[in-house]
């Protein structure tokens, strides 16, 4: 069993805290006003009712729930997922985390977008480090430098040729959606067995759609919509291939594409090499070859 324990990380942390916002407003006759909500849109309405002339003021504050409780979730969590596997037949004689550590190849190939760019540092747990450190000396999770932990899972997947009887991947994360085998997904408690071809369907899916979690964008103007509906189960690589150059083709006579400076290939290889989960420690992705088997 391969786990992505960085989603542990941020689903026990964050369980185990409140979010509150305290809204503030000095108007100009000197007079003070404050609420607190539960939501920041909440907030922010309430801010924007008052008038042009106040000084508005919004401050997050966070209610944690002691360190023992995210401990103790963790805890559960594997442990459930333990019960999981084992009621549907399958016994495991290792168990291997994976935590994302220190740099990341990604960050040097984005230059459309900052990868995950619009995400807030800070926006970590309070227990972040003390869960993370649990997860090591406790569990044994390894650290990954250089690489995110998802492509760590999927190298572990891949030595073991996604073979589900050899190997079963842990996860919430949908960008293993596009790597082949058997995956448990904790969260919903429900198991998914992805062949080569829907991986590789989910893959070109997503090179269409973009990934806004992580600031990687897709084919212009194109999205979800367009990604259902012009890759289909069955598609050849190759096919599908052209059928995502063809929509990155179109986005470029769009007004305000933001690779207008690339060309549709090179932005579509941009967004490919961000997206694609490593095989093995020197794998890159590669546009696949051949002869298209319909138009595209």
């Amino acid at each position: 069993m391969v786990v992505d324990a960085d989603y542990l990380v941020y689903s026990c942390g964050f369980a185990v805290e409140k979010t509150w916002y305290d809204a503030a407003v000095q108007r100009a006759d000197g007079t003070t006003d404050e609420a607190v909500f539960r939501t920041r849109d909440e907030a922010e309405a309430w801010l924007s009712y008052e008038e042009l002339s106040s000084v508005k003021q919004l401050d997050r504050m966070i209610e944690a729930e002691p360190l023992a409780n995210a401990l103790f979730l963790v805890g559960r969590t594997l442990g459930g997922i333990d019960s999981a596997l084992t009621e549907r037949g399958i016994e495991f004689d290792t168990l291997e985390l994976f935590l994302t550590g220190k740099g990341n190849f990604r960050d040097a190939l984005a230059t459309i977008k900052g990868y995950k760019a619009n995400r807030d540092p800070t926006q970590r747990p309070v227990h972040y480090k003390s869960i993370r450190r649990y997860l090591k000396n406790r569990w044994g999770a390894t650290v990954v430098d250089g690489i995110e932990a998802d492509d760590a899972v999927t190298m572990t997947a891949a030595e073991a040729d996604y073979d589900p009887e050899r190997i079963v991947i842990v996860t919430c994360d949908k960008d293993l959606l596009t790597v082949p085998g058997l995956q448990y997904n904790f969260q919903k408690k429900r198991f998914v067995n992805v062949t080569p071809e829907e991986a590789s369907m989910n893959f070109y899916r997503q090179l269409i759609m973009g990934d806004p979690t992580d600031n990687i964008g897709g084919a212009y103007r194109a999205g979800k919509a367009a990604a259902e509906k012009y890759i289909v189960p069955g598609m050849p690589d190759y096919d599908m291939y052209l059928t995502a150059l063809k929509l990155y083709m179109k986005g470029k006579e769009a007004k305000g594409c933001p690779y207008e400076h690339l060309s549709a290939e090179d932005a579509l290889l941009e967004n490919a090499r961000l997206l694609y989960l490593k095989r093995h420690a020197n794998d890159v992705w590669v546009p696949p070859t051949g002869a298209a088997s319909r138009p595209a």
